[in-house]
């Protein structure tokens, strides 16, 4: 299954990014995930896209408090940009390989014959 491990100093938990996770967060946030990616993000911002990732990666009914308690034990041990790059990643899974295309993968396999 795909997503970004999101070690806490007791669990661990995967995080998961799919179209109807990013349909949500968009929503409820009221922005794009590319402005996201983008512009800096708020405590709130990021609680969101935790609860989010992870109902979607492991399937549960985190609530936001829930999430904000996730939150805290990873800043107390791993900090700030552990989280922030772990949702970075997940992010950026979610797209694959975001420089490919098709068409470019037919045009270098068929120079090769």
């Amino acid at each position: 299954m795909k997503g970004v491990l999101l070690e806490t100093k007791n669990n661990t938990y995967r995080l998961r990014f799919s179209i109807n996770a990013q349909a949500e967060i968009e929503e409820l946030l009221g922005v794009s995930m590319f402005s996201l990616m983008s512009d800096g993000n708020s405590i709130k911002k990021m609680r969101t896209m935790i609860c989010i990732g992870i109902n979607h990666g492991e399937k549960q009914n985190l609530t936001y408090d829930q999430a904000g308690e996730i939150m805290d034990e990873i800043l107390e041990v791993k900090g700030l940009q552990y989280l922030s790059r772990k949702l970075s990643e997940a992010i950026k899974q979610s797209y694959g390989d975001i420089g490919k295309d098709s068409e470019s993968e037919e045009d270098d396999e068929s120079k090769k014959k």
